[in-house]
């Protein structure tokens, strides 16, 4: 490869208000290049094998961090696993050294989003020494078979939803005030990671709602307060969603309300 020219430029990142890389690493045995920085975005890219699957900063008020690794391609990378065995009785004595260093410069801004028109101007240099002694008096043969199997498409954790009551009838005055609590729950065996979008209609508020975990056995109230400025009913309703497999499509909350 030409240390001179781009191997490749991607965008990172989600709709938040930002999303900042705090470090770029690159590991030449593992062939893996690693992002780290600070997200605000609650739609910031994941894979299915990943620790966290959403930004916990309700409203975008505040940050996660996040670590993302690529391969030279800037494609996302998958987590293989390998055993291996070997026979024989190999007895070698070899020592080496390796130093080798890098420098890279980029033009543009440094905010740490990766795009094509920020490192169209980049220009990188790497210098590498490489020194080594061995002395190694050893006859063996070694046989090694590995298998692996990647992790990236795995389901994480054995999170179960349950939400209790998944009907509300509230009734209140003009300019009056009432209010009823949704208890969210997980009741499996792993971390569950829930979003609840806020109601549609503006006499309905929530406290309590946005994207969370919940451990296993954990719950999370979530408040609705319903307040009429006329007489009248009002309705609204809002799905519930996790990264449980047996409600794929969330569970349905509605609300019925009058003001006499």
């Amino acid at each position: 490869m030409n240390a001179n020219q781009v191997p490749f430029s991607t965008l990172l990142g989600g709709s938040g208000t930002a999303d900042v890389g705090g470090g770029l690493a690159y590991d030449s045995g593992g062939n893996q290049i690693f992002v780290a920085g600070l997200t605000y975005s609650t739609d910031f890219p994941t894979t299915p094998n990943a620790y966290q699957f959403a930004n916990n900063a309700a409203a975008q008020t505040s940050s996660n961090a996040f670590l993302t690794v690529l391969d030279p391609a800037g494609n996302t990378c998958p987590t293989p696993t390998a055993t291996a065995t070997p026979t024989g009785s190999p007895t070698p004595t070899a020592t080496a050294t390796n130093t080798r260093t890098a420098t890279a410069t980029r033009d543009g801004d440094s905010n740490g989003y990766c795009d094509e028109d920020r490192y169209s101007n980049r220009t990188a240099t790497r210098t590498a020494t490489a020194t080594a002694t061995a002395t190694a008096t050893a006859t063996a043969t070694r046989t090694a078979t590995a298998t692996a199997t990647p992790t990236a498409t795995a389901t994480p954790g054995g999170g179960r939803i349950s939400v209790n009551p998944k009907k509300l009838t509230l009734n209140a005055s003009p300019s009056a005030i009432a209010t009823a609590t949704i208890t969210i729950s997980n009741t499996g065996t792993g971390p569950l990671h829930v979003t609840v979008p806020p109601p549609k209609t503006p006499p309905f508020t929530e406290t309590g709602g946005g994207a969370f975990m919940l451990p296993e056995g954990g719950h999370d109230n979530l408040v609705i307060t319903y307040s009429p400025k006329a007489k009248g009913k009002s309705s609204d309703s809002f799905k519930i969603t996790s990264d449980d497999p047996t409600h794929k499509k969330g569970i349905k909350v509605k609300i019925n309300a009058k003001s006499p």
